[in-house]
Formats: C-alpha cells, structure tokens, sequence
C-alpha cells in the first residue's frame, strides 16, 4: 500500500504531542522500508489514481487459484458482489475499506467530503460494486471518489512554509529565493513588522527545526511580543512549533 498523500497531508498537520509526532515517523518508516522492495505492479488499492480495478485483482486471482474458486469476474471478488473472497478472508474487505478511507480522508481539497453533520452508523458503510469498469463506492448519501479529488490538485499549505507568508509567491524554498521577493512580497503583520525583519522571518522558515527557537526568540523580543495577539502569528508560531 502506498501512503505517499499520508506523508504529504500530514506534514501540514499540528502534533501537540511527542508521541503523535514519532507514531507519525514510525509508520512513514515502515512504509517507505516497505515500499523500497516492493514494485509498482504488486501495490494494491491505489484508490487515489485511479477506481479503476487494479493489482488487488491479481491477488484474488491467486485466491482462486489456491481456494478453487472460479477465476472470473475478478473485480466483484474485490467488491463482494461475489461473496467468495471476502467471506473466507473478512480481512480482505477489512484492509480495503481502511485503504479507501485513508486514501479518501488525506484527500488534498475538503471539496468532496461529506457534509458536516449527524451521521447515522449505517449511513457511513461503504456499499462497493463495479460497473463498467470502474469501482463505486456509496456512503454518506453520495459516490466517494479519491482520485477526483487528488485530480483538483492540492490546496492546503503548511503554516510553517515560507511560500505561505510570502504574498502570493509561490515558490519559496531557500533562503536565495526570500533574497529575490520584492519588499510587497514580504509579511508585515499589518504594518508591523519591517521589510528587513519579514525577510529575516522568511529566510528562518526555510530552515527545518533551527526555525523553531529562532522564530521563537524573534517574538519573544519587545519590539515583537505585542505581535503574539494577531491571529496570523498565532498561526505561525503553532505551525512552526506543533508541525513535524
């Protein structure tokens, strides 16, 4: 299983924990290990690039192979229109619906989720089926669909990252790239940081973890404390303290 958009979508996450933040390393170590030795052709449920049937019919192909079970109709093996696989192996179907929801849930847009509201327990069971080709998946009155959304492109932005206090610059990765923006390009805070300081608070996000007490220590100044009440800095400081 692949969990690239995990590592993604979570790397804009706020962990108030230390725990959260090595669970979180733990498991992208795992899979990336896991990922190392495994080739693209035997990646299962990659949902989020396509619904159309993929290597998951291979690996109920050999079941069939190995149970006895008819080798026909592949794709219904996977959605339990044929009940075959998923009533010897349930956690087949178990694996399944958890890979959608991970792959459906680090989603890069919110377009397509359900709306925000009291759901009943049978309203959220994925009802699966293939038609023409193609996996549909039912729950929470709609068609989920993550490879749509995935298509939309991404829309959310580490509070951390540089490019998102920049004015609209979207390409600030180093510190030569703060040194080209144009002083309009530069975070003010309404006015109430200088040029020269907002180039030196872009030049320390661009530095992974020594941002931390640097931008920390910028605050903690006179001149800059009375800051720490406008909502942006609070974003900004909880970004780069709680972000992995």
């Amino acid at each position: 299983v692949d969990v690239g958009d995990f590592m993604v979508e979570s790397g804009g996450m706020t962990f108030m924990t230390p725990e959260l933040v090595t669970t979180r390393t733990r498991v992208l170590d795992y899979f990336r290990a896991v990922r190392k030795t495994v080739p693209d052709d035997h990646i299962l449920f990659s949902f989020e690039q396509s619904m159309a049937p993929g290597n998951e019919t291979k690996l109920v192909q050999q079941l069939c192979f190995v149970i006895g079970f008819p080798e026909h109709d592949l794709p219904q093996l996977v959605t339990g229109e044929r009940p075959e696989a998923v009533d010897n192996f349930p956690e087949l179907e178990m694996l399944r619906d958890v890979v959608f929801m991970l792959k459906f849930l680090t989603a890069p847009s919110n377009a397509a989720m359900p709306v925000i509201r009291h759901w009943m327990q049978v309203e959220t069971k994925l009802a699966w089926r293939c038609s023409e080709g193609t996996y549909e998946v039912v729950a929470f009155g709609k068609t989920l669909r993550p490879a749509a959304v995935h298509e939309a492109g991404r829309q959310r932005r580490s509070g951390a990252a540089p490019a998102a206090w920049s004015g609209g610059s979207s390409r600030v990765e180093c510190e030569e790239d703060v040194l080209k923006l144009d002083n309009f390009h530069l975070p003010t805070f309404q006015g109430k940081l200088a040029a020269r300081e907002g180039e030196l608070l872009l030049s320390y996000l661009t530095a992974p973890y020594l941002r931390i007490p640097l931008i920390l220590d910028m605050f903690a100044t006179p001149r800059h404390v009375q800051l720490l009440a406008l909502p942006d800095v609070q974003h900004l400081i909880d970004s780069v303290v709680f972000e992995p």
